[in-house]
């Protein structure tokens, strides 16, 4: 009563300071003002309790006879009845404003909330996380705690972690049911009411993913209806959080098998045509010198051993490359890189090559200074050996192969130029994907591993590889690393990335 009896008093000072007697309707007014400023700050009850304490004390204090409720002239029962009109047509009138006032302001934050929910939603990969920002809002919005149960492989619901307490097992019946039911179980429902949570089940487009639960028996107090209707908010948009997670996972799982199952037919492909070409060489000579030896002079012998020594070379890069792409997948390629004079790794490797490279004129053009470059010699050298048998593979056998290394700033260069067909354009950055074989390839061996490996390593060096054409015909394949990296051990990705 604080108000009515502040409003008495700047009523009465009014009338004290003004020193007037016929200031009623100027007094009822401030004390209509007081019934305003009630209304508007507390609910109807109140309001109304201030209407009659403003009619009783104006009688009193301002009415004659003063300080009594007797009223001498009846014309002051027209205003006290005019004083409670208005006065309960302005209360109502405020509160009800204040009531809109306060469901707007709620609407807007619930609002707010499942806005935030579903923009969380939005960037989650995984269910676990869909059920830790659920069970985040529910303990925001209901002041308890909140656990989520989600179904596992083989059907049982199984806790994520959340933060919560783990669930006692006998609120695990009012959870299943929930689950199995599709409905409401638990504390307040009623199925299973002694359950000291309410159970709400996750639904998505195929079925049921999970349950919330809320522990509703530590609160002491029902669920408001406004919190009923966003907690069952939240719990739809989670359903759909997590049919969408679900059918991303199936999604990533149908990409990887038909991956699988692209790159077993291209292995597949490769392999049949690479594998028995070859051995049908090797199984034509042997056979050959094992039935004909008397009739097969010398010359037709070595060319016979020569052939079978070609072949089985075939065979061993062949295997080599499906080794290296074992190697790739599990991640046990591993590049240990120091400090290496980068001549020496070309020498080895034309060394290395040296019969493949039989006829073929290999021109070299180094700088007159050492270019030393922190390298894992075995696997540069592999990239460099790569490069010269696929510049022998794809130009014509009298035409030269090129050789170039230069310092260039922070980088050392090494290119292999050819003369042969060139690259198609569009296909500079295809031919270095796994078993893509570019159009120049048609008729020449090769599973389109090689690159593959090429980049790999390349990147493991941190350095880039790349395909261009030679402005006078030919390709030219070039390989760039950093000069002044320090030595280590980076490993090997399927992408080309060092991990």
């Amino acid at each position: 009563m604080a108000i009515p009896a502040g409003i008495t008093g700047a009523a009465w000072l009014l009338r004290t300071v003004i020193d007037a007697r016929d200031l009623t309707t100027e007094v009822a007014m401030v004390y209509l003002a007081g019934v305003l400023l009630v209304a508007s700050r507390r609910s109807w009850g109140p309001a109304v309790a201030a209407v009659l304490a403003s009619v009783a004390t104006y009688n009193f204090f301002f009415v004659p006879p003063f300080y009594t409720f007797h009223v001498a002239d009846p014309k002051f029962l027209i205003t006290f009845g005019v004083m409670l009109a208005v006065g309960l047509t302005v209360s109502t009138l405020a509160v009800r404003l204040q009531r809109q006032a306060d469901s707007a302001r709620e609407r807007e934050r619930r609002t707010a909330a499942l806005f935030a929910m579903t923009r969380e939603f939005a960037v989650e990969t995984s269910a676990d996380e869909v059920a830790r920002t659920l069970a985040a809002h529910a303990r925001t919005l209901l002041d308890c705690e909140a656990q989520v149960l989600m179904q596992g492989p083989n059907g049982d619901l199984h806790p994520c972690p959340s933060g919560a307490p783990a669930v006692d097992d006998n609120e695990l019946p009012a959870a299943q049911w929930a689950f199995h039911y599709h409905k409401p179980a638990g504390h307040g429902t009623p199925t299973l009411p002694g359950s000291s949570h309410l159970w709400l089940p996750l639904l998505g487009a195929r079925g049921p993913l999970g349950v919330l639960g809320v522990q509703l028996s530590a609160r002491g107090a029902s669920l408001a209806p406004s919190q009923r209707e966003l907690l069952e908010t939240y719990v739809a948009q989670a359903g759909l959080a997590l049919e969408r997670v679900v059918l991303a996972e199936e999604s990533a799982r149908a990409t990887v098998a038909a991956e699988t199952e692209r790159t077993r037919s291209a292995l597949l492909s490769a392999i049949s045509h690479d594998v028995r070409t070859p051995l049908a060489s090797i199984s034509g000579a042997a056979a050959t010198l094992l039935e004909d030896r008397a009739s097969v002079d010398e010359s037709t012998r070595r060319e016979l051993l020569q052939t079978i020594w070609d072949e089985s070379e075939s065979l061993a890069r062949l295997v080599a490359d499906l080794l290296d792409l074992t190697r790739l997948e599990t991640g046990t390629l591993v590049a240990r890189k120091e400090p290496c004079p980068m001549e020496e790794i070309i020498a080895s490797a034309m060394e290395r090559m040296e019969r493949r490279l039989a006829g073929r004129q290999v021109r070299t053009d180094l700088p007159d200074e050492v270019v030393v470059a922190p390298v894992d010699p075995v696997l540069m050298e592999q990239v460099l050996g790569e490069l010269l048998e696929n510049a022998v593979r794809y130009s014509p056998d009298t035409s030269p192969i090129d050789v170039v290394l230069r310092r260039e700033g922070d980088l050392v260069a090494l290119q292999v130029e050819d003369r042969g067909p060139g690259i198609a354009p569009g296909e500079e950055e295809a031919i270095f994907d796994r078993f893509y074989r570019g159009a120049g390839s048609a008729g020449a061996r090769g599973t389109g591993l090689g690159l593959t490996v090429c980049r790999a390593i390349v990147h493991a060096h941190a350095g880039r590889i790349s395909a261009s054409n030679r402005a006078a015909g030919g390709a030219v394949f070039r390989v760039e690393i950093p000069a002044d990296a320090g030595p280590g051990t980076d490993r090997l990705s399927p992408a080309g990335a060092a991990l």
